[in-house]
């Protein structure tokens, strides 16, 4: 689909990303509406994206390991491990 203009993006976790992205395919894109309340949506949908982000973070681990390329844990290489 190279070259394909979009004209509007799905709302939720993107699963087709565009061309030459820069980061891992392992990111997850999640596209979320405006905030304002002024926008042309209900109160339901524009909460329900952010409610999915939410329960998809739910199942990661909080807080995170931090791992460096040598295989140290963020916080040893700041404390000179």
């Amino acid at each position: 689909r190279v070259g394909r203009k979009v004209t509007t993006v799905p709302l939720g976790r993107q699963e087709e990303l565009p061309p030459r992205w820069p980061l891992p395919p392992s990111t997850e894109v999640w596209v979320l509406t405006s905030t304002s309340g002024a926008s042309a949506l209900t109160n339901e949908a524009r909460r329900a994206p952010y409610q999915a982000l939410a329960q998809r973070l739910e199942a990661e681990p909080w807080p995170r390991p931090l791992a460096c390329s040598e295989g140290k844990r963020g916080d040893e290489v700041h404390q000179g491990k």
